[in-house]
């Protein structure tokens, strides 16, 4: 029976070698959100000497990468060819700047429909050095070695710093939000693992920015797929070894 491990405990395991290694399995993953709902208050882009108030794009710091002037939490409001937020809640109050709950909060929705866009954060990669696919039981298909263990991926520490972004100044932060451990289970052999995703999961705890949580998102875990990279040692031990001649 294969065995199902998350990435973090793969280390462990006797069937993970070195990555000098010539012999690799990269694999990619990526953090999602959707449901982006800011119910205030955001002071973050009040009038003064360097901001266009009251909108602005918004940027994400996570365990994904860097925030970007991208689209990594778009908001409802398009300004300069981007979904912006209203980000001086309390002094740009009523429906030119609102546009839920009766004009008192803000949602992500895309233009004509209530569905939600789901963004992404960032994407991760890793490279592992595994032993070489092989065949134990001489049906032609390799059984272990390769992405084989791979089938499970784990991130603990799940968190989205938003930032209100102002290009040539200091971004402001809004306020951080944490998640929980999020698993993806996916389907993997010798050569590769398939894409997978998780279920979206909401805010566990928040920190800085205003008292109380100001912003609410859902996070899920896009598990990429793995990748099996050759090397020429295991393509020498199939010269000798039959084992070692499969697909």
């Amino acid at each position: 029976m294969r065995t199902v491990v998350s990435l973090a405990s793969l280390l462990f395991f006797g069937s993970i070698v070195p990555s000098a290694f010539s012999q690799t399995c990269t694999v990619s993953s990526a953090g999602l959100n959707s449901w982006r709902r800011v119910m205030g208050p955001v002071t973050a882009e009040c009038p003064g000497s360097i901001h266009s108030a009251p909108f602005g794009n918004w940027g994400v710091t996570s365990n994904f990468g860097p925030k970007v002037n991208g689209n990594q939490f778009q908001g409802w409001h398009f300004s300069n060819n981007e979904r912006q937020w209203n980000s001086c809640t309390p002094q740009f109050t009523g429906c030119s700047y609102m546009n839920w709950d009766n004009c008192t909060q803000q949602v992500t929705v895309n233009y004509g429909s209530s569905i939600m866009p789901t963004n992404v954060l960032g994407t991760v990669g890793a490279q592992w050095g595994v032993e070489c696919p092989r065949d134990w039981n001489s049906d032609g298909r390799c059984d272990t070695g390769g992405c084989t263990n791979f089938t499970s991926y784990t991130t603990n520490n799940n968190y989205m710093s938003l930032y209100e972004l102002d290009p040539g100044w200091w971004d402001e932060l809004v306020q951080s939000l944490y998640f929980p451990s999020t698993t993806v289970n996916t389907t993997c052999d010798a050569f590769g693992c398939s894409p997978a995703e998780g279920s979206f999961v909401g805010v566990s705890f928040y920190q800085s920015g205003p008292p109380n949580q100001a912003v609410d998102t859902q996070f899920k875990l896009r598990y990429n797929g793995a990748w099996y990279n050759d090397g020429q040692y295991c393509r020498d031990l199939a010269l000798y070894d039959q084992t070692y001649n499969c697909w």
